[in-house]
C-alpha cells in the first residue's frame, strides 16, 4: 500500500530525516514512535502530500505522493473542525465531487457514537466527542490509509482507550491501512502489527517490532509487557549519551 524507499528531509542545514525506507501492507497498522524532534510528524506530513520538499521516494498503491489525496485521510492532534459547521456539516466537509448523502453522513455518524449530535456544533462537544467528528470525517471519502498525528494524546485515558478501540474496529472493518505517529509505546503496541523506533540525528528507523498477539490485546499480558520492556529499552538508549 505504501512504499518509502531512500527519504530524505531538510531544513537548512538540519537534517532531519535521513534514508528512512519503510512499507506498509494494505490493511496493516504500522506505528512510529520515537524522541520528540525525530521527524515523526514530519513523515507523516510528507506521506499525507503536505511537503513536497524531500528526497527519495514515495509511492501509495503504486502511485508517486505528490499532493493530498482523497486516498489519504488524516486525523490530527487537534480535531480542526470548522466551528461554524455543524457534525454532519464538518464530516461531510472535504468530500470531492457530489457532496456525500444525508444518509451517508447519518451513518458515519452513529459508527462514531455521534448519530445524535449530527446538528450540533463544535463548542458544544467535548474533546473526545469532537475527535469523533474528526475520525468520521477523515474516513468519509472512503481513504485507503489513515493517518493518525497523536490523536489521542490530549484526551483522558479512558476517553482514550475508548477511541482506540473505535478506530481499531472503523479500519478492520474496512480493511483501511493505518500509520500512527504517538509517543504512547502502549498504544502503538495495542493498535499495531508492527512498531517501528525512528531516532539520532538525522533520523533513520532504529528497531521494527512485530507485534503478533490477537486482538483484542489485553495491556495486563505478559507477552505485551515484554514488548513494551523491548521498546522502551530502545527509546532510552537513543536518548542516553554515548561516552567519547
Amino acid at each position: 500500500m505504501l512504499q518509502i524507499k531512500a527519504l530524505g528531509k531538510r531544513y537548512g542545514d538540519f537534517a532531519a530525516l535521513a534514508g528512512v525506507t519503510l512499507s506498509v501492507a494494505p490493511g496493516e497498522i504500522v506505528s512510529l514512535v520515537g524522541p520528540s524532534g525525530c521527524g515523526k510528524s514530519t513523515l507523516l506530513r510528507i506521506v499525507a502530500g503536505l511537503d513536497r520538499g524531500f528526497t527519495g521516494s514515495v509511492t501509495l498503491a503504486g502511485r508517486p505522493v505528490t499532493s493530498p489525496s482523497p486516498e489519504v485521510g488524516v486525523v490530527f492532534q487537534e480535531p480542526r473542525l470548522m466551528p461554524w459547521l455543524t457534525v454532519a456539516e464538518n464530516i461531510a466537509f472535504g468530500v470531492e465531487g457530489l457532496a456525500p448523502s444525508a444518509t451517508k453522513v447519518a451513518d458515519a455518524a452513529r459508527q462514531v457514537g455521534l448519530g445524535d449530535f449530527l446538528t450540533a456544533y463544535p463548542r458544544q462537544l467535548s474533546g473526545g466527542m469532537a475527535q469523533r467528528c474528526a475520525i468520521a470525517r477523515a474516513l468519509m471519502p472512503k481513504p485507503g490509509i489513515l493517518l493518525l498525528d497523536e490523536p489521542f494524546s490530549a484526551l483522558d485515558a479512558f476517553t482514550r482507550m475508548n477511541l482506540q478501540d473505535l478506530v481499531l474496529r472503523l479500519t478492520q472493518q474496512d480493511g483501511v491501512t493505518l500509520l500512527l505517529v504517538t509517543h504512547d509505546v502502549d498504544e502503538a503496541l495495542y493498535l499495531s502489527d508492527r512498531v517501528l523506533v525512528l531516532g539520532c540525528a538525522p533520523s533513520q528507523v532504529q528497531e521494527e517490532v512485530t507485534v503478533d498477539l490477537p486482538h483484542p490485546r489485553d495491556r495486563r499480558d505478559g507477552r505485551f509487557a515484554a514488548l513494551r520492556t523491548r521498546v522502551l529499552t530502545t527509546l532510552i538508549d537513543l536518548q542516553t549519551p554515548t561516552a567519547s
